[in-house]
């Protein structure tokens, strides 16, 4: 059997950047797409904290830490 391996990249892959605040969802993508990739694993609540419908949101405190 023959067949063309295919390339997929997982969004945890960018954790420090996202976390960092250097790349947004769409820099993410963008770059898989420029590295070729043709499938994105996306894992929300590892990668993109505060989403409108993630129970993980990140909220700050009153005193303004997270």
């Amino acid at each position: 059997m023959t067949g063309t391996i295919k390339r997929g990249v997982s969004l945890y892959s960018f954790q420090n950047e996202t976390f960092l605040g250097k790349m947004t969802l769409e820099d993410c993508i963008r770059t898989c797409a420029e590295m070729g990739a043709t499938g994105i694993e996306v894992i929300g609540e590892q990668t993109f904290w505060g989403g409108p419908n993630s129970p993980f949101r990140r909220t700050r405190s009153p005193t303004g830490m997270p």
